[in-house]
């Protein structure tokens, strides 16, 4: 009996050890796929942060370098920071309101709006005039040497004076006047030389188009002469005194945001509507010397008939070239000048056309 007892402990105790052995390698088969699984997880959780990591610096290091750039090209003035296309300002062209001035209108209502919109251009323009004077922006005159008195005394008379006064040499507008010409005059020269890369000095925007298009039709063969006339018979000769250019309308607007003011000039965009009025001709050639315009008339024999400026090698009428009979031409322009950039010069922005049945006052 102690025999068959001693067998069926034995028998129970190796059957409990057979079914822990088994649990407990249940449980260690469980437990590590766990831990392998935590480990993965571990380590591409480190991988993805390193990665961050790198990321953002690789980051900080561009930032850096730009940063690094931009501050070494400030001290550069013809490079400009705020390169972006500036909009059109609210310069607007003046008509005549009063009855018997040929301006017509839908009802009186419509003459007053204008006559208000007159009035409250005179006031920007007086306005962006005192802007410009906080800048020192009046091309050929230094506030710095009106000192005293004589700056006190002339202040009041340049600002309120508005544009009209642009046309006397005394007017702190005289030399934009003259400057805005010879970019004009420049911008024709260019075209008549399809001369793309003077033009892109002297245009921008809307009438650089234009007048890209304007090239892009031409025959690559012909041969283009422009000319500017002396405005009348006893004119001078000198392009600056045949200048008819009327300013109508300036504004003045802080351009540079830069916290450090730029290395020349100062922070202002300047815009200008203008009438250039202008004497000229143009004289179309093909490859051959065949003139492709029709003739003047008249024969040239006043000298004033001569062209003061002309695209052509001389400024004198040589006998292989067909003189045409200039025309009066009449423009309403905008140009624009960042002053942060010295040397830059006036570009021609677009071309403004008067209301029809209006009559622009100047």
């Amino acid at each position: 009996m102690s025999a068959t007892l001693s067998r069926s402990l034995w028998t129970s105790t190796r059957s409990n050890f057979r079914c822990i052995s088994a649990s407990v390698h249940a449980s260690t088969s469980t437990t590590y796929p766990l831990r392998r699984y935590a480990t993965q997880v571990k380590k591409s959780t480190k991988s993805g942060e390193t990665r961050s990591k790198q990321k953002e610096a690789a980051e900080e290091d561009a930032a850096a370098g730009i940063q690094q750039v931009t501050l070494a090209m400030q001290n550069d003035p013809q490079w400009d920071p705020w390169a972006q296309p500036i909009a059109a300002l609210d310069v607007m062209l003046p008509y005549r309101t009063a009855p018997w001035s040929g301006s017509t209108y839908e009802g009186i209502k419509a003459r007053l709006q204008q006559v208000w919109n007159n009035r409250l251009n005179a006031l920007k323009n007086c306005f962006n005039k005192s802007v410009m004077l906080r800048y020192n922006s009046f091309p050929g005159v230094d506030m710095d040497e009106l000192g005293g008195m004589n700056y006190f005394l002339k202040v009041p008379v340049q600002i309120l004076s508005g544009t009209k006064s642009a046309t006397k040499p005394s007017s702190w507008l005289w030399g934009l006047r003259n400057e805005i010409f010879g970019s004009y005059c420049g911008a024709q020269k260019a075209i008549a030389n399809k001369d793309r890369v003077a033009l892109s000095s002297f245009a921008q925007s809307l009438y650089l188009n234009d007048c890209m298009r304007l090239l892009r039709k031409q025959a690559s063969t012909s041969r283009y002469i422009w000319n500017l006339h002396a405005s009348g018979p006893t004119a001078s000769t000198e392009p600056a005194v045949n200048n008819k250019t009327t300013i109508l309308s300036i504004r003045a607007i802080e351009g540079h945001l830069g916290r450090r003011p730029p290395p020349g000039g100062n922070r202002l965009v300047i815009q200008v509507l203008a009438k250039v009025e202008t004497l000229q001709s143009l004289e179309i050639y093909e490859a051959s010397g065949k003139a492709l315009h029709a003739p003047s008339s008249t024969p040239v024999t006043d000298p004033h008939q001569h062209p003061i400026i002309t695209t052509s090698a001389t400024k004198n009428f040589r006998q292989k070239r067909t003189p045409v009979a200039p025309h009066l031409q009449t423009e309403y322009l905008i140009f624009e000048k960042k002053m942060y950039m010295p040397g830059q010069k006036w570009s021609i922005r677009e071309k403004v056309y008067p209301r029809e049945g209006a009559v622009v006052a100047h």
